[in-house]
């Protein structure tokens, strides 16, 4: 039986929060249109491999 103290369900319940808030901005650029960016297509591509790199970093950090 895992027994989970305060402050480790609180690193996870933030790390969970950090996610989904970068999940839920990756999908918006996915949604968004190459003109809306003053780089076109590359700037909007750049700006989702930011994103999967901080999810990867991010990742890492539950294990």
């Amino acid at each position: 039986m895992c027994v989970e103290t305060e402050a480790e369900r609180g690193y996870q319940d933030a790390i969970r929060h950090v996610t989904r808030a970068l999940e839920h901005r990756r999908h918006k650029l996915e949604e968004s249109e190459p003109d809306e960016f003053e780089g076109g297509a590359e700037e909007q591509r750049a700006r989702m491999d930011e994103i999967d790199h901080l999810l990867e970093i991010v990742r890492s950090l539950k294990r």
